[in-house]
């Protein structure tokens, strides 16, 4: 970091070696655990004096020992480097390992679909498989930054940079086995305010000009589904959602839910041949929903479309 900047940003490492020294006791044993020399250490020790203007470590004794600043100080250092290593190991991403591929998986899908998926993409690869599960907005900007290299999406809001394979999947109103509907009653939601299925569900509701509550509130879509199927209320989910314990609700007057466009797609400059495998994996995991027996879609609904790019 450049030292201009020192007046608004405290450099990590300063931060590091103050840390590496109240524990170790020692500006020789902070040094050999950092991997630096004693000056270093003493240097990074001056300048981040400067930079929070006081006295960090006594060493009138002979040993550094933390002043009663220096005890708040290393409080708050030790925070930042928590949550600097913490999001750290959620990159987990070594740039330098060109046999590491990053894999995008959207939140929603029912973890034994979820777990067979994992189970097929950490196998026999030849590559090294690294995985992102986060929504879909999140996942299309990793695509367009570069530092997630395939994905899943549902219903990408702009055009993801490289498309291999695109389908529509259908929603579905589900409840738990002993909910009953009942069309004159406001109906309870189980939600997650601003998700795909959110927008899409109460949106079909409203042209439906049926009255609707939120009944349960969570972002998490296992907790959602759990809800659901204690008979809480209930919910749109795709079809890659729907797990044993829960059922499609058939009831009369329930609203059509639309299809999403879903897909496979890789970031831009990503040798395909690199992902064929994968690619394979994630379509047949994630595509072929239909032949899973989950219900049979209503006449309204047309099939299951594959679009392949020209």
């Amino acid at each position: 970091m450049h030292r201009r900047h020192e007046g608004r940003n405290i450099p990590i490492e300063l931060l590091r070696t103050a840390v590496a020294i109240a524990e170790t006791g020692s500006y020789t044993k902070a040094a050999r655990e950092l991997g630096l020399s004693q000056p270093s250490i003493s240097l990074h020790v001056k300048r981040l004096q400067k930079i929070l203007v006081g006295e960090i470590f006594d060493v009138s004794s002979g040993s550094p020992r933390l002043t009663a600043y220096g005890e708040v100080v290393i409080e708050s250092a030790r925070r930042v480097l928590s949550i600097n290593d913490q999001l750290l190991a959620l990159a987990n991403v070594n740039s330098n390992n060109k046999n590491q591929l990053v894999v995008g998986i959207p939140n929603g899908i029912a973890p034994p679909t979820l777990s067979d998926l994992f189970k097929k993409l950490s196998s026999g690869q030849g590559n090294e498989v690294v995985f992102r599960n986060l929504s879909t907005e999140h996942l299309l900007k990793g695509l367009e930054g570069g530092y997630i290299d395939i994905a899943l999406l549902a219903d990408p809001p702009r055009t993801p940079p490289v498309t291999v394979l695109e389908w529509w999947e259908p929603l579905y109103w589900v409840k738990g086995p002993e909910f009953q509907f009942d069309p004159a009653k406001s109906i309870p939601l189980v939600s997650w305010p601003g998700g795909l299925c959110d927008r899409f569900g109460i949106a079909a509701l409203k042209r439906a000009g049926l009255r609707y509550g939120t009944a349960f509130v969570s972002s998490q879509t296992i907790t959602r589904l759990a809800a659901v199927r204690g008979g809480v209320g209930i919910m749109a989910v795709p079809s890659r959602s729907i797990t044993d314990e829960v059922v499609i609700a058939h009831d009369r007057g329930l609203p059509e839910l639309p299809q999403l466009r879903c897909g496979i797609y890789l970031r831009s400059g990503l040798e395909k041949s690199r992902v064929e495998k994968i690619i394979s994996v994630l379509e047949s995991q994630w595509k072929a929903r239909e032949s899973f027996d989950i219900t049979t879609p209503s006449q309204k609904r047309s099939k299951l479309v594959v679009v392949k790019p020209k």
